[in-house]
C-alpha cells in the first residue's frame, strides 16, 4: 500500500507543480499591421515574394489576371496623377521622392469593391496606399473565413499624433506621411504610405478584398512565407482573426487555465510510470 499511495501522491503533485504557462501560444492567430517609413513606396520583403506594379497594364478596367492572382470587381488602372502612381519599383523599399510616377489601381466609385483571388495562399501582404481615405477597408479571407477586417480608423488616429517610432527606434514626424511623395503639394492633406500586413499564429489568406471610395493603391506584394517587420517599420495595430484553426483554439483554451500542456503531460507520464513500479513491487 505504501507504494500505491506514493504513486497517487506523485500523480496529485504532478497536477499541483506543473508550471503555469505565461501563454502556450507565442503568436495569436490574426494579422499585424505595420507601416513603412515615410515616402517608402515598395515592399522590403525579398524572399519568396510576388509583386504587381500595374506598370504594364493598359489604363481602364484592370486586367482579369495579374502577377498575384485573378482580379474581379470595380477596378481601374489609371496613369500617375495627384492621387497615385508610385515613382519607385514594387520591390524597392528605399524612401523615394520626386520622379514621374507610374500606373496605379483604384476602386471606380464611392461604394465599390475589388477582389483579388490569390494564385496561392499568402502570409504577407504589402501595398502602397496612396491618398488614403477614411472609408477604405482591407479584408483578408481564407476560404470563407475572414482572417482580418481592417478599417483605416486606427491608422488615421496614429497619423494625427505628430510622431511615431519604428521597430528599430527611429522617430518619424507623421506630417512626412502626408502629400504625394512625387510632389508634396499634391493631395497634401491625405496620407501616402506603404502598408504591411503580417499573418501571425499560422494565419494565411487566399483572397484580398479592397473597398471604399477613392481606394488608390500600387506596388502590391504577397509572400507565401511568414515574414517579420523590418526595423524601419512602425506598428499600427493587431487584428485578431476569426475562426482560428481548431487545434490552436484548444491550445489557447488550455493556456487560459494557466496550465502548461507540455509540462502537465510530462508529469503525468512520470506519475503513471511510478504507479507501474508500485504495482510490480506489490505483486512481487
Amino acid at each position: 500500500m505504501r507504494f500505491a499511495s506514493a504513486a497517487a501522491a506523485l500523480a496529485a503533485t504532478a497536477l499541483l507543480v506543473a508550471p503555469a504557462a505565461s501563454h502556450a501560444i507565442t503568436e495569436t492567430y490574426g494579422v499585424d499591421i505595420y507601416m513603412s517609413a515615410p515616402t517608402v513606396q515598395g515592399t522590403a520583403i525579398t524572399n519568396s515574394v510576388t509583386v504587381e506594379s500595374f506598370n504594364l497594364a493598359s489604363t481602364g478596367a484592370c486586367p482579369e489576371s495579374i502577377a498575384i492572382g485573378a482580379v474581379s470587381g470595380d477596378c481601374l488602372v489609371e496613369v500617375a496623377g495627384t492621387y497615385g502612381g508610385a515613382s519607385a519599383d514594387a520591390d524597392d523599399a528605399t524612401p523615394t521622392t520626386g520622379g514621374s510616377g507610374s500606373n496605379y489601381a483604384s476602386t471606380s466609385g464611392p461604394s465599390t469593391t475589388i477582389t483579388i483571388d490569390l494564385t496561392q495562399p499568402a502570409k504577407y501582404l504589402g501595398l502602397w496606399w496612396s491618398a488614403g481615405s477614411a472609408s477604405n477597408v482591407v479584408e483578408l479571407y481564407s476560404g470563407e473565413d475572414r482572417v482580418a477586417y481592417m478599417t483605416t480608423s486606427t491608422l488615421m488616429s496614429l497619423l494625427e499624433t505628430g510622431g511615431v517610432t519604428s521597430v528599430g527606434g527611429t522617430d518619424y514626424n507623421t506630417s512626412d506621411y502626408y502629400g504625394n511623395p512625387r510632389d508634396n503639394s499634391l493631395a497634401s492633406a491625405e496620407p501616402f504610405l506603404y502598408l504591411n500586413l503580417y499573418g501571425t499564429g499560422g494565419a494565411s489568406f487566399d483572397r484580398i478584398v479592397l473597398s471604399g471610395g477613392g481606394f488608390e493603391f500600387d506596388n502590391i506584394a504577397v509572400s507565401d512565407l511568414a515574414q517579420v517587420p523590418g526595423n524601419g517599420e512602425v506598428g499600427v495595430e493587431f487584428i485578431a482573426g476569426e475562426n482560428a484553426p481548431a487545434a490552436e483554439e484548444e491550445t489557447e483554451e488550455l493556456a487560459e487555465t494557466g496550465v502548461n500542456a507540455g509540462a502537465l503531460f510530462g508529469f503525468a507520464v512520470l506519475a503513471i510510470a511510478a504507479g507501474a513500479v508500485a504495482m510490480r513491487r506489490r505483486v512481487s
